[in-house]
């Protein structure tokens, strides 16, 4: 696709990972490194690569977007393909000039092609990104971006629990033992390692806690901050096992971060004196398999913070 001097291209070959790393820290300074590109926009899922959709004029990107190959169902649907958005950017002097619009509409003929159902963005409530999906008919389900509040939070000083020296074997638990949601749609491993690249091999040191016999949580330190971005233990320990880690984040000078699509655990993480940013998951149909659509979304999401690109 092409206008004037100005064209979208699929992985172009000319296109280097350092020179995109810094086409995107041009549109988010600082937030970029070769690590995180490694992670979110270079890295296979079921043996299948990600495409990045560029906006170009000449050999200069004007903006981005990468799809990443992802499957999703419950356990009436079984697997359904899906193609998550990721590492949205447009340089701050093209915004304005339509650039993300055509990125949205390349990459759903590039989902039609590929067989996905659906296009699945992770926004805020006051995303742009997100207002453009939405006025081409994507579906949105309320998310909540939960975090600490400095100088305010949980009163007690419980430690994290026990560290597992092999944060490795928390994926043989979950191999083991990955519990059936019934009706509720979520993102599916079926190799226990993409789960493995997807939770515990991040961009950024990430630790196993066993809270209790029967609860294991997963956080990732970026920068400053404890992100929470798996955790497994009984519905009725979800929210004291949020308290019990954010608390422990507090006392040691440090931010705590997690993501749910679930109100209830958004209001205990607010009786527990953390603040939640409203946000959506935006679902986009593609206009193929309209039955696997149908199926994913008229069902209840589950997503643990991991899961997310």
């Amino acid at each position: 696709m092409s206008t004037g001097g100005i064209r979208i291209e699929r992985n172009p070959r000319w296109l280097g990972a350092a020179d995109y790393v810094s086409f995107l820290n041009r549109a988010f300074p600082r937030q970029w490194n070769r690590a995180a590109y490694d992670w979110y926009i270079a890295r296979p899922f079921l043996g299948t690569a990600n495409d990045t959709l560029v906006v170009t004029e000449g050999r200069r990107v004007l903006a981005g977007i990468t799809v990443c190959h992802r499957q999703v169902g419950n356990d009436a649907s079984g697997p359904v393909n899906v193609g998550a958005l990721c590492a949205g950017a447009t340089l701050g002097s093209e915004r304005g000039r339509g650039h993300y619009g055509r990125l949205l509409e390349a990459a759903r003929e590039l989902a039609v092609m590929k067989g996905y159902a659906a296009l699945l963005g992770f926004v805020t409530r006051d995303n742009a990104s997100g207002r453009g999906l939405a006025r081409r008919g994507a579906r949105a389900i309320a998310s909540f971006y939960i975090t600490s509040v400095p100088g305010r939070g949980p009163g007690s000083r419980r430690s994290y629990g026990r560290g597992l020296s092999q944060p490795e074997a928390v994926t043989a638990a979950f191999t083991a033992s990955a519990p059936s949601r019934g009706s509720c749609v979520r993102f599916l491993y079926a190799r226990a390692g993409d789960w493995q690249r997807q939770f515990i091999d991040r961009p950024n040191p990430v630790r196993a806690l066993r809270l209790a016999h029967d609860s294991l949580a997963l956080l990732e330190a970026v920068e400053g901050t404890d992100r929470l971005q798996w955790l497994a233990c009984p519905r009725e320990k979800v929210g004291a096992s949020i308290a019990s880690l954010a608390s422990a984040s507090i006392a040691a000078g440090r931010q705590f971060f997690l993501y749910t699509l679930d109100a209830l655990v958004a209001a205990a993480a607010a009786r527990a004196g953390l603040k939640s940013r409203a946000g959506c998951l935006m679902l986009w149909p593609t206009g193929h398999r309209s039955d696997a659509w149908e199926s994913i979304a008229n069902a209840p999401w589950t997503v643990q913070s991991g899961d997310r690109v």
